[in-house]
């Protein structure tokens, strides 16, 4: 009860600025932004615990997965509102978990589980006539779930070396297309964690 409950603040506190900004009109006011910088203070303290409850405690964290992983292929659930940690935040968390499955035989996310999320984001929007408006974001989500799962230490080689070349893929196209701006800072994130 206590995850569930961590799980839905979180998510309260990611969605709660763009609600109050839909309902005000886009109009920043004083009260708004220190209602702003306390819903911050609580996503990021739960996050904490979330990650926390990943290292330390993982098979409590990993029945709910699917809301986990949910999130990052959501259209809908926009953590990325204000600055984008909420994602990163996110990924972490899955990382962890993988982190954890390795370190203790079990009882964390299946790495293979990740893979295919990863893959899922990195490429399910791309097809034969271009990209879709949104999906760079799906894109931003699996170029930072990638840096996150490219730090661990237990990863396996054949994993590391497929979600090099995915992103490689990603960041160099064959075509003679440029990269999307927004994928310019979360791929150069990624080049400095594999490095």
């Amino acid at each position: 009860e206590l995850v569930q409950s961590l799980l839905h603040l979180s998510e309260e506190a990611a969605t709660g600025w763009e609600r109050m900004v839909q309902k005000r009109g886009r109009k920043r006011t004083h009260r708004t932004v220190r209602i702003d910088g306390f819903e911050r203070v609580i996503h990021q303290s739960v996050h904490r615990i979330l990650q926390a409850l990943a290292e330390r405690e993982p098979r409590s964290l990993v029945r709910f997965k699917h809301i986990l992983t949910g999130r990052l292929t959501s259209t809908s659930y926009s953590p990325n509102g204000v600055d984008g940690e909420s994602t990163k935040e996110l990924c972490a968390i899955l990382s962890r978990l993988v982190e954890s499955d390795r370190v203790h035989n079990g009882g964390g996310l299946d790495s293979s589980e990740v893979m295919m999320l990863l893959q899922k984001l990195l490429f399910s929007s791309s097809g034969a006539f271009g990209r879709a408006a949104g999906d760079s974001t799906r894109i931003v989500r699996g170029l930072l779930l990638a840096t996150e799962l490219i730090r661990l230490p237990s990863l396996n080689d054949g994993d590391r070396d497929c979600i090099k070349q995915w992103v490689l893929r990603i960041l160099l196209p064959s075509t003679r297309r440029m990269v999307d701006p927004e994928l310019g800072s979360p791929g150069l994130a990624f080049l400095e964690a594999w490095m």
